[in-house]
């Protein structure tokens, strides 16, 4: 072998094979037995032959490997599959240069110019360096695209804009202060193909590491989801089942509209999974606009309310409703009370909730908190 050879992962190199050249076999690429290889192996594809050629190729559309007999074949097939990658990942950012840094830096360790992911950045008129951590990565990669805002149109409207951008079989949002752990992004990759059937896939962090969970209808996704659907980079939506939504921004000022987006696409396809595995880290960057007390009080049982009787019943909601203040409304107080006020909190809290039987047990657990 001569020449500088690179290797992409999951490739496989058949008994016998001859590589030469500076060549790149592409990632899930396989090379057949006793194949003399002289020229780049595209990702996903399957060459064999003295020189060899491209015989198969994996296609999007079908997510199946498709047979091809000449070069024209193959490069039409490649062409198309360019248009339609398997995922989407989508980045909303604003003035949050070094996060969207590191965070691009966590995918493109991982994936490179893989070819079946593609990476989305809507900027929202950021006044800091953040278009130039853009134009870096823009230079480094061909699988990436990026847009700019002519002004700042919000933090949610940005979210729902560049998840309509990307162009994969999948969307994924994702917060560009999230970082993909080592080694995460193939395995979610794997997910999307085994399983084109989802119209709502979520990446559990709360759970562990266990099997993959395949379920159906929104009163199983809001047993194994709660709140944490709301966490926007747990959420990967089938772009054709997105784009049916008919009023796809109708709870934008919830701060919680992506969880109305994934019961949209429950409604219609009820078939969803879950991903059990904690994928990323975090920066932690906040927001001191977003009101927390508004959102969990108002925002979140306004969503559930609006499946009333069109796939959710009554209990259920009153239940949720009941458990996110005692499971994460309260302890997010108990870890929060120096960020917000009485009136914020408890003031919310009394508008949505003084009817509800628990409501003093409620109020008194605020009260004793405030006061430790």
């Amino acid at each position: 072998m001569q020449g500088e050879i690179a290797i992409g992962e999951g490739s496989w190199i058949g008994a016998n094979c001859r590589l030469s050249g500076n060549i790149r076999i592409g990632a899930g690429s396989v090379v057949k037995a006793n194949s003399t290889v002289l020229d780049n192996v595209p990702d996903y594809c399957v060459v064999s032959g003295n020189p060899a050629s491209i015989v198969q190729v994996y296609e999007t559309a079908s997510g199946s490997w498709v047979d091809v007999s000449d070069h024209d074949q193959a490069q039409a097939v490649l062409t198309a599959r360019s248009r339609l990658p398997l995922l989407s990942i989508c980045i909303p950012t604003y003035n949050r240069a070094p996060y969207l840094d590191t965070c691009l830096h966590s995918i493109y360790s991982q994936i490179g110019n893989n070819e079946l992911i593609e990476v989305v950045v809507s900027d929202n008129a950021s006044t800091d360096a953040t278009p130039d951590v853009i134009d870096k990565y823009m230079s480094l990669y061909s699988n990436m695209r990026a847009v700019r805002n002519d002004t700042n149109v919000g933090a949610d409207p940005n979210i729902y804009f560049v998840t309509t951008l990307g162009r994969g079989k999948f969307v994924k949002m994702h917060g560009d202060d999230d970082y993909f752990l080592p080694g995460k992004i193939m395995p979610l990759l794997h997910v999307l193909d085994s399983h084109p059937e989802c119209g709502v896939i979520h990446i559990s962090l709360i759970n562990g590491t266990k099997p993959l969970s395949l379920d159906t209808g929104m009163s199983n996704f809001l047993a194994a989801t709660g709140l944490y659907a709301g966490f926007i980079s747990s959420v990967v939506l089938k772009r054709e089942e997105f784009e049916k939504i008919e009023k796809p921004e109708l709870f934008m000022n919830s701060k919680f509209n992506q969880i109305y987006l994934q019961y949209s696409i429950l409604k219609d396809n009820p078939n969803f999974c879950i991903m059990y595995d904690n994928i990323f880290s975090y920066g932690g960057s906040t927001s001191s606009k977003y009101s927390f007390a508004e959102v969990f009080f108002n925002g979140y049982p306004s969503i559930l309310n609006h499946f009333l009787g069109d796939g959710l019943c009554a209990e259920e909601i009153t239940r949720e409703k009941k458990h996110t203040l005692y499971h994460y409304t309260i302890p997010w107080l108990r870890n929060n009370k120096a960020t917000v006020t009485t009136d914020e909190f408890e003031g919310i809290y009394t508008k949505y909730y003084h009817e509800e039987p628990y409501y003093e047990d409620g109020l008194a657990i605020m009260e004793a908190i405030r006061q430790s």
